[in-house]
């Protein structure tokens, strides 16, 4: 039997979002098979039909006595000892991420829906610490999961304009840092000169040098199976399960770094490998990117159904191929391919800038601007692999899989392009006064605070909604039964993080100076880049919670940057 429709402003008893309970609401609006519904608290959702029903509906019944009953007899009940009057712990708390799976039970409540009712899960019930343990810090809550069984429905919604954009982004990926390589030389360096590209084949491609960059890819993959630092878990998956990594990127940067510092010691020119053959370096790392991304494709193609990438699944080769096919592709159970890059990234990128220092050093002094690059560059990468844990909650990763775009990304376009800045120092430097230095080591400072707190208010806001320490924060809940951060850092624009990423990258190129543009072409590339991901994630976003987005958006108005954007 379809379900009735109501009109706008009629009362009914609707299904509270991520629960099994009931509760009076008021119709706002109809949209499609959903409708618009405000509940007695003030909470505005959009809920599907089937979960709306008729007042009537949930009128108790009263119990009459049956005349065969005698008067004086009392219905037998079941005693229970004192042991058995309250569940005990491990059923009322659980430990999070292990709880066990229980049955749906509609529940009817005729009152408003208080914060201190949100412990059901979605879908499938899976215990968890409750907010009176989690408030005295006895345990940390796991927020509900709704799991979803079964193969990974197919991508829809293409992002990058499908096959066609896809293409046309591999193609600039590629030519990008071989056309900033060869604009800027030690004659000139700017962007109206025809490129100097070098047609002898041996220019490109060095045994050694090759054999030395896949040293370095394997030594990193080594260095992941060591049993170094502690194991953790990474976002839930449709499923509900979690996948374990372990969290050493920092003990493979300093046992890679000591490495460095002994073949220094022992005069090997390590320096020249990322300056003066930085060109075969660059064919190597761009010809092993693109082998990976066609062998992880492959290997994803005998993928599960269920272990398909979201946004990786159109079923298009070119697209399936550039997004990644499979989320998290691994080699047994232990080595992630995803995590794998993230670290190839930030530790060539480390080692890059370290020899154009040393190349630098070796030629005249280091200079101030040199320094600055390399001691922020620094700071990021100490910083990203100290909370390497937190990369697999990332809404890019928990939506893309691991194609050519991540390899090709963290094996060739972040490390060089970021290494560029101090390449390019060491040919023209800039004499920096003690006020411009002040300067610049003052926005850099704001653009660590603004990246740094943005991404762990958010970090803790997601693990614990009920901290003490966040008490301070307004939310709005959402249909998904999460809640949305308006206040704080996430206030001010709706992706804070993302500013701080522009504000990093400024601060680190704002040593090279305004005289050449090409030294710039970074830091543009990243505002379009934050641009766009921006855009894809208010769609998708808008497309998840519904109303409540609608409502978000008018309480922080601005995308990217304060007052402008």
């Amino acid at each position: 039997m379809p379900p009735k429709k109501f009109a706008a402003g009629e009362k009914v008893m609707a299904k509270w979002p991520g629960s099994n309970l009931w509760f009076p609401a008021t119709v706002n609006a109809t949209a499609g098979n959903k409708y618009e519904v405000k509940f007695e608290d003030g909470s505005e959702f959009e809920v599907e039909s089937k979960h709306v029903n008729a007042e009537v509906s949930f009128r108790p019944r009263s119990r009459s006595r049956s005349p065969a009953r005698s008067p004086g007899r009392r219905t037998r009940r079941r005693s229970r000892s004192p042991a058995r009057r309250s569940p005990s712990p491990a059923r009322r708390t659980g430990s999070p991420g292990r709880g066990r799976t229980m049955k749906k039970k509609e529940v009817v409540v005729t009152s408003t829906p208080k914060e201190t009712t949100t412990k059901t899960v979605i879908t499938e019930t899976r215990s968890y610490a409750t907010r009176s343990a989690t408030k005295k810090g006895e345990k940390l809550l796991e927020l509900p999961v709704e799991v979803k069984s079964g193969r990974v429905p197919k991508t829809t919604e293409l992002d990058y304009g499908g096959n066609l954009g896809c293409l046309v982004t591999m193609l600039l990926y590629i030519v990008t840092p071989f056309y900033m390589y060869f604009i800027c030389g030690d004659k000139s360096c700017t962007l109206l000169v025809k490129p100097a590209c070098r047609g002898n084949l041996a220019d490109y491609f060095d045994k050694e040098i090759w054999l030395q960059y896949i040293g370095f890819l394997l030594l990193l993959a080594i260095l992941s199976f060591l049993p170094l630092g502690q194991t953790f878990e990474g976002a839930p998956m449709r499923n509900g399960n979690r996948m374990k990594y372990r969290k050493n990127g920092l003990q493979t940067l300093i046992i890679t770094l000591g490495l460095y510092a002994i073949l220094v010691h022992r005069k090997y020119p390590v320096s020249a490998i990322g300056y003066d053959n930085l060109l075969q370096l660059l064919s190597a790392s761009t010809v092993l990117s693109l082998l990976l991304s066609v062998v992880l494709y492959l290997k994803s193609r005998k993928a599960p159904g269920t272990a398909l990438a979201p946004q990786g699944n159109s079923g298009k080769l070119i697209y399936d191929f550039f997004v990644g096919h499979e989320l998290h592709p691994r080699l047994g159970e232990s080595f992630d391919f995803k995590m794998f890059m993230y670290r190839v990234a930030l530790i060539q990128t480390a080692l890059l800038t370290l020899m154009n220092v040393g190349t630098m050093c070796t030629k005249s002094t280091a200079s101030p601007a040199i320094l600055l690059v390399a001691l922020f560059q620094g700071w990021y990468v100490l910083d990203s692999l100290w909370f390497e844990n937190r990369f697999s909650y990332m809404n890019y990763s928990q939506e893309n899989g691991c194609g050519f775009e991540t390899v090709f990304s963290c094996m060739v376009m972040m490390p060089f392009s970021m290494a560029f800045t101090s390449r390019y120092l060491i040919t023209y430097s800039t004499d920096l006064s003690n006020l411009k230095i002040a300067a610049i080591v003052v926005f850099q400072l704001i653009a660590m605070v603004v990246y740094r707190a943005s991404n762990s208010q958010k970090w803790e806001f997601r693990r614990n909604p009920y901290n003490p320490k966040l008490a301070h924060l307004e939310s709005l809940p959402t249909s998904a039964g999460t809640r949305l951060l308006v206040s704080g850092w996430w206030g001010l624009v709706r992706h804070p993080n993302y500013l701080g990423d522009i504000l990093l990258i400024l601060g680190w190129t704002l040593p090279c100076g305004f005289q050449h543009a090409v030294v710039w072409m970074y830091p543009v590339f990243a505002v379009i880049f934050m641009v766009f991901m921006e855009r894809n994630d208010f769609r998708r976003c808008k497309k998840k919670y519904g109303v409540a987005w609608n409502h978000y958006c008018e309480r922080v108005k601005y995308r990217l940057i304060p007052r402008v954007y």
